[in-house]
């Protein structure tokens, strides 16, 4: 069973955030930091730099639907204006980004 869910994580040695979205499949609250560490490689290089254990996190919500998560953190991460908030490691609103088309790409974005 998917629970998707929203979450906040704070690089305590540079003070920055990042808040992200989890709805893929099987997904749970219960996987964060200890085998999801966000699918951000500007986390995942911070977690390189400094370890795991430099880190706080918090599930900040759960949802009933992926669609709903996936709102959730537009209208966050827009309130919070985390493009051009130095305090977040974010670099993007993330809404463009759909699960249908991911799921059917594969990765391929940017291909014809």
């Amino acid at each position: 069973m998917c629970i998707p869910y929203t979450y906040l994580i704070k690089c305590i040695p540079e003070n920055k955030f990042y808040y992200g979205v989890r709805f893929a499949k099987n997904c749970h609250p219960d996987e964060l930091w200890k085998n999801y560490f966000t699918s951000s490689k500007y986390v995942h290089s911070l977690i390189e730099k400094y370890g795991k254990e430099s880190f706080e996190y918090e599930i900040r919500k759960t949802f009933d639907t992926s669609e709903s998560a996936r709102i959730w953190e537009n209208k966050v991460l827009k309130k919070l204006n985390v493009i051009n908030n130095n305090l977040f490691i974010n670099k993007t609103d993330n809404i463009s980004i759909s699960p249908d088309l991911c799921a059917v790409n594969k990765g391929k974005f940017g291909k014809n």
